[in-house]
């Protein structure tokens, strides 16, 4: 009976886990459809929402369509060239079971979304045995994105640039409950978060085999269920799981320096009370140990005067140098209080002591509380660029380096020497 039994409960399994999908039975929609209606869905004008859910599949946007000049449609339908900013979307590959023993701290890989391809750059030291022995596996991880998870029938837009929007994107940067989180993951609690089911991150085809990439989603979900289950996800199985970009690198500037970027603006925004930089300190570590680059940024008026609790500056200049002796510049902006702030922002950090560094865990804002994160914000990017306001728009190799010679005239601290990254 007990064999009968156990049979009987493993076939139960292997028909649910061929019938259940591992990203549709968690809370990875739940927050796709939250983000894409309160961000993407707020800016359609021409919304048909459903009358009992209110979504409306216009919201969202193909990834692949956000291409520099490439022609996609508006709200009002007409056919116009994109001219936005071109969009790279971190996310972290959780290696939690990786056979590198130099990132048994890391946990994760940097992986990628843009409007031409997805992937993550594939470590010539992984895999080697893997790669003689399987012709499947592919040694480039970068794929088409009109191409990844385009399995199934394709109807409309998805006929041409594919299933992969940038509210999956985005949703896959932002999973930060999950239970493999990078350098943040823990047996324990991977264990009890994929049994109450609290899971925000996604499993995809991994790039680097030549027919999962083009899945959605695992076939069988049983068997990723369990890896999610024992933290061993890995980067050699048909499927990789991916979560939130700060479970490799916070600041989502990791990828600007592998592409030798001259000039970048990171917004440090992670809650950060007693401004250890955390987030800047492991950017630093991760790109001199990666790439060879230095990054030096001098932290001296930045940190808090101990009576008054307030720092100096809202940000800073730093400089980027390369191997081969090219420089670059960083202007990294941090979430403080100068004391220059409207009065209602300073009367909010009497009334709240953390404030702007509140726990994450708080995800229910009041007004008040949503209003002085806002403003502070806004007071943070207008103090900083509104020196450079009179300057004309920057054009590609016009005057971009006087804006930042201006900046960092401003904006780096005088004194030579200091607490520095």
């Amino acid at each position: 009976m007990v064999i009968a039994g156990a049979a009987a409960l493993g076939v139960m399994a292997l028909a649910l886990s061929r019938r259940v999908d591992a990203n549709e039975f968690s809370l990875h929609n739940f927050y796709l459809n939250r983000l894409v209606r309160c961000y993407l869905g707020a800016s359609h004008a021409q919304r048909r929402p459903h009358r009992f859910t209110g979504f409306d599949r216009g919201d969202d946007i193909p990834l692949a369509s956000l291409r520099a000049l490439h022609p996609v449609e508006d709200a009002f339908r007409a056919v116009v060239p994109y001219t936005g900013p071109y969009h790279l979307v971190n996310a972290a590959l959780n290696l939690t079971a990786g056979e590198r023993l130099a990132w048994q701290e890391r946990n994760a890989d940097s992986f990628l979304f843009s409007p031409h391809y997805s992937g993550y750059h594939c470590d010539p030291y992984q895999d080697t045995a893997n790669q003689a022995s399987d012709g499947d596996v592919s040694p480039d991880a970068y794929r088409p994105t009109e191409k990844f998870g385009t399995s199934g029938a394709q109807s409309g837009w998805r006929r041409k640039f594919g299933n992969l929007t940038l509210g999956t994107a985005v949703s896959v940067s932002g999973a930060a409950a999950s239970p493999n989180m990078g350098y943040n993951s823990s047996p324990a609690v991977a264990f009890l978060m994929s049994v109450f089911n609290l899971r925000l991150g996604w499993w995809c085809g991994n790039p680097r085999h030549e027919e999962s990439y083009q899945h959605s989603s695992p076939d069988y979900a049983g068997l990723q269920l369990v890896k999610e289950l024992l933290g061993q996800s890995d980067s050699k199985s048909d499927f990789v799981n991916l979560s939130d970009g700060g479970h490799f690198e916070n600041m989502a500037v990791y990828e600007l320096i592998r592409r030798r970027c001259s000039y970048i603006i990171a917004c440090d925004g992670e809650q950060d009370g007693d401004l250890h930089f955390g987030g800047l300190g492991n950017l630093v570590r991760k790109c001199r140990v990666d790439f060879g680059v230095e990054i030096r940024v001098m932290l001296d008026e930045l940190i808090p005067v101990e009576t008054t609790r307030r720092s100096r500056f809202h940000c800073l200049v730093g400089d980027i140098i390369y191997p081969d002796g090219f420089q670059g510049r960083l202007l990294y902006l941090k979430s403080s209080v100068s004391g220059d702030e409207p009065a209602d922002i300073l009367e909010y950090r009497y009334r709240c002591e953390q404030f702007p560094h509140e726990s994450t865990a708080d995800q229910f804002f009041d007004e008040s509380q949503f209003e002085s994160y806002r403003r502070l914000g806004l007071h943070i990017g207008r103090t900083t660029l509104d020196i450079i306001c009179d300057e004309p728009m920057p054009t590609p190799g016009g005057n971009l380096d006087r804006l930042f010679n201006r900046l960092q005239a401003r904006w780096r601290p005088a004194r030579a020497f200091g607490a520095s990254v």
